[in-house]
């Protein structure tokens, strides 16, 4: 069944703070009814609770997404709490007088723990609020003014598979044969002179497939794209990891992606790639057919389980959660 693809789901926070909030605002109101001396404590406690929450919830996680939802949510949840507090305590001002000891309430009396429960409960959330974005800022690495590139905004009505969230991954999570960072595979100078599209695709075709078990005599192994194009020879890990190196140096914005190969059930890499606005599934090991397949018409062929781009931001897509694969075999 296909799903709306999305960078993260972030639906849940929100509607838990909000949740919170509001029970925050109505217990106020009943402890404002029965005694006026509470509502500046409340405030207090419940603009650390909420705030606290956003931070539990948004903070440890990796994404610059998340964090900066942190924020947005102690803005939101600080706002509500304090018009929770004062319409509590203006609009129920006749009742609180009847805890006065019978006598008549005083506006003054009244509006002084209201403007404190507003003050501090406000100030307090949005301060943790703000703590929760920095410290979730921190942790994922990312820096504050990231913002999704172009190629992400693929086709709406993608498998539920391609859902992903931009996430730290280290390259041995691709392959065990992935024994280097991304930036290691762009040292190094490329001697073949490639200037297109066309002439990528074209020495992509004259490589042979040739797995790491009978190359390298090792399980898995990642060759640089520097002994790649020497050699001509390597598995699909080998080659997507080349063509990656040329894309971006073709100035094509590309992923390169470690995932499952339906029709076989097995292991298998490939490139994502943005030609001219669209998005492909740049299919390195074909030989016979055209490497370029729509990533719309490939998306229910391939599981993806993670990505790294040309600026090597990492991605987990959902997909990952169904790893159960085999060594990949060449497709055609």
């Amino acid at each position: 069944m296909g799903a709306k693809l999305k960078t993260t789901n972030l639906e849940y926070a929100p509607s838990l703070n909000w949740l919170l909030a509001l029970a925050a605002a109505g217990l106020a109101m009943v402890f404002a009814v029965r005694n006026w001396a509470y509502p500046p404590l409340l405030g207090l406690l419940f603009g650390a609770l909420t705030g606290g929450i956003a931070t539990l919830n948004l903070a440890p996680h990796e994404t610059y997404l998340r964090s900066l939802q942190a924020r947005q949510v102690g803005r939101r949840t600080g706002l509500l709490i304090v018009a929770g507090q004062f319409l509590s305590l203006v609009w129920l001002w006749p009742a609180l007088a009847t805890n006065l000891g019978g006598r008549s309430a005083n506006i003054g009396d009244i509006m002084a723990p209201a403007l404190l429960s507003t003050l501090f409960s406000g100030l307090a959330t949005l301060l943790v609020a703000i703590v929760a974005g920095i410290y979730g800022a921190r942790q994922s690495g990312r820096i504050s003014h990231w913002r999704p590139p172009a190629y992400l905004n693929q086709p709406a009505d993608l498998h539920e598979d391609w859902v992903k969230e931009i996430r730290p991954v280290a390259a041995n999570q691709f392959s065990p044969g992935a024994n280097h960072d991304f930036g290691w595979y762009f040292e190094g100078e490329l001697k073949e002179s490639i200037r297109s599209l066309d002439e990528l695709l074209a020495f992509l075709k004259k490589c042979e497939y040739v797995a790491d078990r009978h190359l390298f005599m090792r399980e898995d192994f990642w060759q640089h794209p520097v002994t790649f194009e020497q050699i001509r020879k390597g598995d699909c890990e080998d080659s997507a990891l080349w063509a990656w190196r040329r894309f971006k140096e073709l100035g094509y914005p590309a992923e390169l992606v470690s995932g499952l190969f339906l029709e076989t059930g097995t292991h298998h890499a490939w490139v994502n790639v943005l030609i001219d606005g669209q998005p492909f599934v740049c299919e390195t090991t074909r030989k016979r057919s055209h490497p370029l397949i729509p990533l719309a018409e490939a998306a229910t062929a391939y599981r993806p389980f993670v990505s790294v781009d040309h600026e090597y931001n990492t991605f987990r897509y959902a997909g990952a959660a169904k790893r159960n694969v085999r060594k990949e075999k060449p497709t055609t």
